[in-house]
């Protein structure tokens, strides 16, 4: 349903649909917490005057006059009886500000909340978030909801928690006893790291009793006041305010479909007869228990009998990142952490003399190890200056700076995971990093992530059907990624293993002054070069430089390098690496094979 602004508010359909879920008939108090234009309070009136009513509680809120005016016109065109649909300051604060009158008073909640994520919701001065920074409430308790630790597992920073869990915070805030919650969010409810906490009460403290998860981009607004749309796939939970029994059983329905036009997603979920349906039954009880990642309740059996055999054979993360385990078989520690304050637009085009700087870290995904880049920060911690090394709330302090070996990732959308000896530094959380001094040990963990196996593992709990980031965060590879039990029979595999991936390294360290003969070049730009026979040949203007090939390399005619037309100088040439990516795609296949007979036998 589109409207101005480009806005784009939740189908009908999908209103009438969660309505349905959620068991309203027409009686009791409800409300939608952050309205729109009224799609769902449409279908609430049209549902209570099918009943002949000519009076309901009914509700609306929303921050953004111009489509609160245009759910009342809406509702005005359709209903003879009265309802409170007004304008808010900020919805998730309006039970804080007025909880006497709202707090727990409706029998049902209902809504597709904003999905924005907490710093910019901050960013943009949201009441709530005011409050938070404020201290005026705490984010351990939002309503009765503790978004900042799972109990007994607290945090060592400041989560952030996208707003649509706020939204979920105030409707249990709002709900009787016994009250139904129906509510359309993102899948990222299932794999997000920062909504453990959301998982946890969810499971801990409410009656679970449904969970749809539809793959087929709803194209639901999302933006504080509803005026942007992100392509998402969904998510509709309906929970009842009430503690879970023993035995309480959660039905799953999955529609797997990413093309299928909204309107029929509905229609199939109601045919018990549509084949594409998964429909299951899971206990409460393991939903609580695997409160960490929920994403395998979109698994088919045999991946889930996969990821059981990969625990079986494997231990965890800890016996790298716990230093006491660590101990045990290795001398070294194993750092992992993230990045530090440091302002990265202020970094220097130049090292500066007679003190160590650090490279702003610079991802290539086409590399293993991590491109070089000319941009620099001396290794100054102490004072208040532009380039001064600050440490972020949580970090380990300055051990991952300090090791000499790192392993280094994207944590937005990464393709591989990067190896690195030289001094690098980034800001804040964008990149994730494991450090060490024990280099051969740090090049098996290295093998281990970049496996096809981990990799799979990668997709099955964080990858989102229709979301567009998969976000690899630090916590996930601690928690999630195991490394094989060493054995006296697989000890020779993990050895192959290091000794194949330092020959996988060496390969992005060839320059072409390693395979060609510059000796005799007296000349220092070229105008064009190309390869004959067993030469290089340079030229510049009349005159011709052949530059022996020291031995016979198939691929070095393919070079992307020999298509370059400009800036052609004798130390970019010598310097310009040159990669056997035939040579290299058989030893990560090779290595590849080793790591699965480690995690499988």
């Amino acid at each position: 349903m589109k409207r101005k602004l480009a806005q784009n508010f939740t189908p009908e359909s999908l209103a009438k649909f969660t309505l349905e879920e959620i068991g309203f008939q027409g009686e009791g108090k409800i409300i939608d917490n952050s309205c729109g234009n009224g799609a769902f309070l449409v279908e609430i009136a049209k549902t209570i005057q099918e009943k002949g009513e000519n009076f309901a509680d009914l509700y609306g809120w929303d921050i953004d006059p111009e489509v609160i005016e245009e759910s009342k016109k809406r509702l005005n065109e359709i209903t003879v009886f009265d309802w409170q649909v007004r304008q808010v300051q900020d919805s998730v604060a309006e039970l804080f500000l007025k909880k006497a009158e709202y707090s727990e008073f409706f029998d049902f909640v209902i809504g597709n909340p904003p999905y924005i994520s907490y710093n910019e919701s901050s960013s943009r001065g949201t009441l709530f978030f005011q409050f938070l920074k404020e201290g005026k409430v705490k984010l351990n308790d939002v309503y009765g909801v503790n978004l900042h630790s799972i109990p007994n597992f607290p945090k060592g920073y400041r989560p952030n928690p996208n707003l649509y869990a706020f939204f979920v915070a105030l409707g249990l805030g709002l709900l009787k006893a016994e009250g139904k919650m129906g509510y359309i969010i993102p899948q990222t409810l299932l794999t997000a790291g920062d909504l453990d906490v959301l998982r946890y009460h969810l499971a801990k403290y409410t009656t679970i009793e449904k969970i749809i998860l539809v793959d087929s981009q709803l194209f639901t607004d999302r933006g504080l006041k509803q005026n942007y749309t992100v392509a998402t796939s969904n998510l509709i939970f309906v929970v009842k305010k009430q503690m879970p029994d023993s035995d309480s059983q959660v039905e799953i329905l999955y529609h797997p479909e990413t093309e299928r036009p909204i309107d029929l997603c509905m229609q199939d979920l109601q045919d018990r007869n549509y084949a594409q349906i998964k429909r299951f039954l899971v206990p409460q009880s393991e939903l609580l228990e695997n409160a960490k990642n929920w994403n395998f309740l979109k698994t088919d059996l045999e991946t889930q009998h996969f990821y059981k055999k990969y625990c079986q054979n494997s231990e965890g993360m800890e016996k790298y990142y716990q230093h006491d385990l660590a101990a045990n078989w290795t001398k070294a520690r194993f750092y992992f952490d993230g990045g530090y304050m440091v302002m990265e637009k202020e970094a220097l085009a130049e090292p500066q003399e007679g003190i160590l700087c650090y490279e702003i870290a610079k991802i290539d995904e086409k590399r293993i190890l991590l491109g070089e880049n000319k941009r620099y920060v001396p290794n100054q911690r102490i004072g208040n200056e532009a380039l001064t090394i600050k440490l972020r709330q949580a970090s380990q302090g300055y051990t991952l700076l300090d090791s000499p070996y790192k392993i280094v990732w994207s944590t937005r959308n990464p393709k591989q995971f990067h190896f690195t000896d030289r001094p690098i530094i980034w800001a804040n959380n964008r990149l994730g990093g494991i450090g060490s001094a024990d280099r051969t040990e740090l090049l098996f963990l290295f093998a281990l992530l970049n496996s096809s196996t981990n990799r799979l593992i990668i997709n099955l709990f964080l990858k989102t059907q229709g979301e567009k980031d998969l976000l690899l965060q630090i916590n996930f590879v601690k928690e999630f990624l195991r490394v094989p039990r060493i054995t006296p029979e697989n000890e020779p595999l993990k050895r192959k293993i290091i000794e194949l991936t330092e020959e996988l390294l060496a390969l992005e360290t060839v320059k072409l002054a390693d395979l060609v003969d510059f000796s005799k070049v007296m000349i220092q730009k070229f105008d064009s070069f190309e390869i004959e026979k067993a030469s290089l040949i340079l030229k510049s203007g009349d005159q011709v430089t052949k530059c022996r090939i020291k031995k016979e390399i198939p691929f070095l005619k393919e070079m992307e390098f020999l298509k370059k037309t400009e800036n052609l100088t004798l130390k970019a040439l010598k310097n310009q690496t040159v990669i056997d990516e035939t040579r290299q795609a058989e030893l990560k296949k090779e290595i590849d094979v080793l790591v699965e007979k480690m995690y499988f036998g």
